[in-house]
């Protein structure tokens, strides 16, 4: 039988594997900017896009995009706001909804519980494995803390934001099977064929090609 440090020493290195993956591959797109800086434009492979996109044009929200951030002042407003639509972005799917919460786990958690049980048990393997995997995450969220002007001390905090969105991700799920979820402006979308807002006969997803057959 494995003991506890053993396990933990996989489970921090697997996360170091992946945050090694997020931070050296996929063109570092989390090191990104908001805009491409002049001659960005050139370096773009444009051999390898399609040869037919659609464009979609964006709408100037700088007039309310203030407002919207402000109406995020509590803890309970970003629950909500990630609840209504968390377990939609699943495809109501179980299936999914037990690999993300394992993946988060894995890779969000892991690390702490490894430095944790490293430190406990004075194993100097588990706990490096650990501090390693927790910089790492640290490191990759760094620019988006600099972007926002976040001090990035902030970063050693997102396992604890992790387990939050876990526990969001959760109640978005345990509100769609008691015929609750997708709350969106006093109405209640459950996501299942047949159900729509509250007091209305008309599903979400007839709704949805209401709306698209108004816009066309």
């Amino acid at each position: 039988m494995f003991q506890v440090g053993t396990v933990m020493a996989v489970l921090a290195a697997v996360a170091a594997a992946a945050w090694t993956y997020l931070i050296t591959a996929r063109g570092s797109f989390w090191r990104a900017l908001p805009r491409l800086s002049s001659g960005d434009h050139r370096n773009l492979p444009l051999s390898g896009l399609p040869s037919v996109v659609t464009v979609v044009p964006a709408r100037n929200e700088s007039s309310v995009i203030e407002i919207s951030l402000r109406s995020l002042e509590s803890l309970r407003d970003i629950w909500e706001m990630v609840a209504r639509s968390a377990y939609a972005q699943l495809n109501y799917s179980p299936l999914l909804l037990a690999a993300s919460v394992f993946g988060l786990a894995i890779i969000y958690a892991g690390p702490p519980s490894a430095v944790l049980n490293g430190a406990v048990n004075g194993n100097v393997g588990t706990a490096l494995f650990g501090s390693l995997a927790w910089l790492m995450m640290a490191a990759a969220y760094r620019p988006t803390l600099r972007l926002y002007g976040v001090s990035s001390g902030t970063a050693i905090f997102l396992p604890v934001i992790s387990l939050l969105y876990c526990a969001m991700t959760l109640d978005s799920a345990l509100r769609h099977y008691r015929g609750r979820g997708g709350g969106w402006k006093g109405r209640i979308y459950s996501g299942r064929s047949g159900s729509g807002p509250s007091g209305s006969g008309q599903s979400a997803s007839g709704q949805s090609d209401a709306c698209r057959s108004g816009n066309r």
